[in-house]
């Protein structure tokens, strides 16, 4: 497993720019992917996921795996709908796209959440929400696991 851990807020610059923090990068690779995970009813709120290449292609395999016909294509949609091929600039930042952004709530302050092999980005006040939120069952990707290990 790749080893995102422990939360950094930082902001967004005036071009809509999230620096990813330095020790990360490396983690991330010089290309990854940002996209809206699909949320099942009653899940986690809206955020954001970022994961390495690799990784994000392992995800994309189970769910063509892990599901058939109509079902699998419209997961399929709205992952590839919803997502974002990221590099860092030289100063470490990534430009996140408008309809990224608004679905997760990012306008201003963001909280980058290591979450074992993944980052999550999200807008604080729904991270805290939805951290004090009751575990209702529902996983979050409707019945797709993010990480392996499930």
């Amino acid at each position: 497993m790749i080893p995102f851990w422990g939360t950094s807020e930082h902001s967004l610059d005036g071009q809509n720019r999230l620096l990813i923090p330095k020790d990360l990068r490396p983690l991330l690779g010089e290309s990854f992917y940002v996209f809206s995970p699909v949320l099942s009813a009653g899940s986690t709120l809206p955020h954001l996921v970022a994961m390495p290449e690799a990784k994000y292609e392992n995800y994309i395999r189970r769910v063509r795996g892990s599901y058939e016909g109509q079902l699998r294509d419209r997961l399929l949609r709205k992952l590839s709908a919803n997502v974002q091929t990221c590099s860092t600039d030289s100063a470490g930042r990534v430009s996140l796209s408008e309809g990224l952004r608004e679905f997760a709530g990012l306008n201003g302050k963001v909280l980058i959440v290591g979450v074992g092999d993944r980052l999550e980005l999200w807008n604080p006040e729904r991270f805290d929400e939805d951290i004090a939120r009751e575990p209702d069952g529902d996983d979050e990707t409707g019945g797709v696991p993010l990480d392996d290990d499930t």
